[in-house]
């Protein structure tokens, strides 16, 4: 069975957008899990793409409805949404900011730091290679390199 954040009317929630997170296909620590990966594992993904930000203004068994924020709703229409996409609540609006950005965040840094790592490493062994290329280059065409034709 399922554990729902436990929400109330006039909170701030931070959910998964319903194209991020399909409740009932993974599990809630799977879909957190994901966030190592820059962008949950999707390439150029903004934190809009991942999550929501709603203010609850009704509470069901399996759904909630809220007025949207900074989701891409441009009507301002209340939403409907499943309970299992809901991450954390809070009554302060920052709070549910912050959390999103620095979930989003964690991910990013962690492929920056595997990218600068693998770059020192392979470095050296770039350096050699490419310079290797370039003898072969020079080799094959040595009357553009001051050779005989």
């Amino acid at each position: 069975m399922t554990t729902f954040v436990d929400i109330k009317p006039g909170q701030w929630v931070l959910a998964w957008q319903p194209t991020a997170f399909l409740a009932g296909e993974h599990e809630m620590a799977e879909a957190l899990e994901g966030l190592r990966f820059g962008g949950a594992g999707w390439t150029y993904v903004k934190a809009g793409d991942l999550f929501a930000v709603h203010q609850i203004t009704k509470v069901m068994p399996k759904t909630y409805k809220a007025m949207p924020y900074a989701d891409g709703t441009e009507d301002g229409s209340e939403v409907r949404d499943y309970r299992a996409a809901v991450i954390a609540a809070s009554a302060n609006w920052a709070e549910i900011i912050r959390l999103c950005d620095t979930l989003f965040a964690i991910g990013r840094e962690a492929d920056d730091a595997i990218e600068a790592e693998a770059a020192r490493l392979i470095a050296p062994f770039e350096k050699a290679t490419r310079e290797a290329a370039v003898a072969k280059v020079r080799a094959a065409l040595p009357h553009h390199f001051g050779g005989a034709a």
